[in-house]
């Protein structure tokens, strides 16, 4: 989720100056700013090639990143360039019409883009002036360290497939693990700000009371260890770095360490005021909480990390990439403290999520009541084909009944290329091992030609227009449509 801190534009060129020089020498600046150039391209590189690595071993040598502009159809391009040492990148034009088709159907979505082009690993991300630049560059740090910094030597690239990456929480959601890994944020964000030196200590002991909850066989935190893991550490760190990489590019580097320790310091304040207080935190829409456990692991990682980098472990780096959260290694050895429980907070924290299982009731429905799968058609959309968008509202899982999970994208919105399949909002479950998307729909709105072996769907939350599919029926009476991939 895009995180803003509240500064004008005057305020963010202020901070366009390397080494005390002005944008303006920097290599493709210009005495007038440039919207793409000066406020985001530039920034982008100086987080990228000017800072210290900004996690072990993780360059951006060789790899180029492309910020364009669909409404004004412009683009610039960010490069390494080796031969100058003074300033190793370089920023130029870029005619947009040379981007690649499947570049632009994700600009023109407002998304990002990581491939290789021109023979070169190569990123892209919309720009336009409605957005934060922050936001933009954090969204290109973020997106390409998940590609190109957390490799086949993390540990969690290899785990089992049940602990493989479902976001969202399990349904129905519960309130005990969420306020608890809340309270962590809370004793975390104390010892950054405040520097309470108990806040460590109140922070292990929420963190074994949540521990305890669930190696006690309690329902509400059932295996909630195991599907933190993956995110804790796969977002966590994804998220430190781009916290850190926005220190870097943003901040003035005139003012040296100082300033940048400064300058994250006042972002995390931001942050947490906008998405961890409680004031806009109670006013989430229900469906929020759908996410609200991979919100914690994006809180947890960038702030368990920068304590760490103040008061160590030194190798903490590594260990996380050897298969540690980074919250289990911040906290190792310190003695919990016990705080004072929060009954109020609890108690309002469990009427949000109760309104939450109430709106999912009805969208899950057709899926979990096993009484009703017959009054429906089953649609199964392989996610190859929905190649020009796809923008889910949130994420739940729920116990299957041979034991294993199954993912649900919430108010799916996505299209084909061609945009003869639409998903306008239509809640769908994400099957695994088809690496297909399924949606349910009553008969009346689906007309197969079992001839041409075609069918079209015309649900006000799901379109179809003459798709090639294979029609079965399946051993509980379910009759089923998979579309053919391209």
């Amino acid at each position: 989720m895009p995180m803003r801190r509240c500064v004008g534009i005057l305020a963010a060129l202020a901070l366009l100056s390397v080494n005390a020089c002005s944008s303006s020498s920097l290599p493709g600046a210009r005495e007038t700013p440039d919207y793409i150039r000066d406020l985001i391209s530039l920034p982008a590189a100086r987080a990228m090639y000017l800072s210290p690595p900004l996690w072990p071993g993780y360059t951006w040598q060789n790899r180029d990143t492309y910020y364009a502009d669909p409404e004004l159809m412009i683009a610039r391009l960010v490069k390494s360039v080796p031969q100058q040492s003074s300033y190793p990148f370089s920023v130029e034009e870029f005619p947009y019409a040379d981007l690649p088709p499947a570049m632009l159907a994700q600009i023109r979505a407002g998304r990002f883009w990581i491939n290789t082009l021109r023979g070169r690993q190569a990123g892209a991300v919309s720009c336009s002036r409605q957005k934060d630049p922050r936001d933009i560059v954090a969204l290109m740090i973020h997106e390409a360290f998940h590609t190109w910094g957390q490799d086949d030597t993390w540990a969690i690239r290899h785990v089992s497939e049940d602990l493989a990456s479902r976001r969202g929480a399990a349904y129905p959601i519960h309130v005990k693990p969420r306020f608890y890994r809340r309270k962590i944020i809370k004793e975390l964000f104390t010892a950054l700000t405040v520097r309470d030196p108990y806040a460590l200590n109140h922070a292990a002991f929420w963190q074994d009371r949540l521990k305890d909850c669930e190696e006690c066989g309690d329902e509400e935190c059932r295996d909630e260890g195991k599907w933190t893991y993956y995110m804790d550490i796969l977002e966590g760190t994804a998220k430190y770095v781009e916290l850190t990489g926005l220190a870097s590019g943003f901040a003035d580097p005139a003012g040296g360490p100082a300033e940048k320790d400064s300058y994250l310091l006042d972002y995390l304040v931001g942050y947490y005021n906008e998405q961890w207080a409680w004031e806009p935190y109670r006013k989430l829409d229900p469906l929020a909480f759908t996410i609200i456990k991979d919100m914690e692991s994006y809180a947890l990682g960038p702030l368990a990390g920068i304590l760490m980098d103040q008061r160590g472990p030194a190798d903490w780096k590594r260990r996380v990439q050897d298969g540690e959260r980074p919250l289990d290694v911040l906290l190792e050895g310190v003695s919990p403290f016990a705080a004072a429980d929060d009954p109020d907070l609890m108690a309002q924290m469990k009427e949000k999520i109760d309104e939450s299982n109430k709106a999912l009731e009805p969208e899950l429905a057709a899926f979990l009541d096993e009484g009703r799968w017959q009054d429906f058609f089953w649609i199964r959309c392989p996610a190859q084909l929905l190649g020009g968008y796809l923008s889910p509202a949130g994420f739940v899982n729920a116990a299957g009944r041979d034991g294993g999970v199954r993912s649900f994208f919430l108010f799916l919105q996505a299209e084909s290329q061609d945009q003869r399949v639409l998903f306008k909002g239509m809640t769908a479950e994400m099957e695994h091992e088809t690496s297909s998307f399924v949606a349910t729909v009553p008969p009346s709105e689906v007309l197969y030609d079992p001839v041409a072996g075609i069918v079209s769907v015309n649900d006000e939350k799901l379109m179809v227009q003459d798709i090639p599919c294979t029609r079965n029926q399946d051993p509980d009476g379910r009759w089923w449509f998979t579309l053919s991939e391209p």
